[in-house]
């Protein structure tokens, strides 16, 4: 079998071009023996080959010879995001894991890792000079050995993330189909009912406070496995001013499990902030248990 050659630039390796040529593979679906990379200065060769791809040097983006640069244009994105622009534009346009992997390489690779520690919040007197220690392991194995770092390394790593990022795509995609929205009927506090049933998404509400954002939705009625004619009432965390215990005066919604922690009520009226996402007792105020009686 005749091997893809992909060929990179030489000395120091950047995270850069060994995401782009990760993402090169996925996209072609070239196999694991199916390619080399090789790390030198570019062949006149290989710049006129429409078979072989030149990441990261060769002076110009060009799909048709299959050279992508962005040394030459101080307003492009890195190699890596110019090949996920072209190849994953829908995985990009949700701007999740895979979007913002993209960013930080960009920002890394064109402003430098003083930028980017600004950006990540990081204490400039303790500068992060690249994004992870395992990152940082990864471009060491790509100095040493590229075509083994790519294909062990990788394109496993952002095969995960691709096909992490592509589940939620394609859950938001049905919460939009089938997200069904209440209000006057419940004292002008937008509901919206998450349909869950057939969805192949692990976990199911993959998406949903996205479509609820999309929609002003302020809470959301949510299946609950634990128990059999159980929902979940969860209060969105971008909404903070509304009095929720408005929604137990409604016909619609009646709730139960009166006791521990739930024995006074919804307690998402107590309105705490919404604060660190990490924070478990404050995600916990949002949520009360409730059953619908009609839709």
């Amino acid at each position: 079998m005749k091997q893809t050659r992909i060929v990179t630039h030489p000395g120091k390796a950047h995270i850069d071009e060994a995401v782009g040529a990760a993402l090169i593979c996925i996209a072609h679906s070239i196999p694991k023996n199916g390619f080399k990379i090789i790390r030198e200065v570019a062949k006149k060769s290989d710049l006129r080959s429409n078979s072989v791809w030149v990441l990261d040097q060769g002076g110009e983006l060009s799909w048709h010879k299959k050279i992508v640069d962005h040394h030459q244009n101080g307003d492009l994105a890195c190699t890596a995001e110019l090949i996920a622009l072209k190849f994953f534009p829908q995985i990009m346009l949700i701007r999740r894991n895979f979007y913002r992997l993209m960013e930080r390489i960009t920002l890394q690779d064109t402003r430098g890792p003083a930028a980017l520690v600004d950006h990540i919040g990081a204490n400039r007197e303790k500068p992060l000079w690249s994004l992870l220690a395992v990152e940082q392991f990864a471009v060491r194995q790509f100095e040493k050995n590229p075509t083994h770092a790519v294909a062990d390394i990788f394109v496993p790593m952002m095969e995960r993330i691709i096909a992490e990022d592509g589940a939620e795509m394609g859950a938001i995609e049905h919460h939009r189909r089938t997200m069904q929205v209440l209000t006057t009927e419940l004292h002008g506090i937008r509901v919206g009912v998450v349909d869950t049933k057939d969805v192949e998404f692990s976990p199911t509400m993959l998406g949903v406070n996205r479509v609820a954002k999309e929609l002003g939705i302020d809470v959301t009625i949510r299946s609950d496995s634990r128990y059999k004619t159980g929902t979940v009432l969860y209060r969105e965390p971008w909404v903070t001013d509304i009095d929720f215990r408005k929604l137990e005066e409604s016909d619609r919604l009646s709730f139960f499990l009166r006791r521990g922690p739930h024995a006074s009520g919804f307690l998402a009226s107590l309105n705490l902030p919404f604060g660190n996402a990490d924070y478990l007792p404050s995600i916990l105020s949002m949520i009360d248990h409730c059953k619908v009686k009609e839709l």
